[in-house]
């Protein structure tokens, strides 16, 4: 169907649920990569 060459592979995650805004971790922020630098769409 999507024709994935052998040398790729698909991935996917989900995450459920909310933060508990109290908690330091949760206020910790990084740098992030766009997701257009690491993901291909296809239509």
């Amino acid at each position: 169907m999507l024709d994935i060459p052998d040398n790729k592979d698909v991935v996917i995650g989900v995450a459920l649920g909310h933060p508990d805004l109290d908690s330091p971790v949760n206020r910790f922020k990084t740098p992030r990569e766009g997701v257009d630098s690491f993901v291909k769409w296809i239509d």
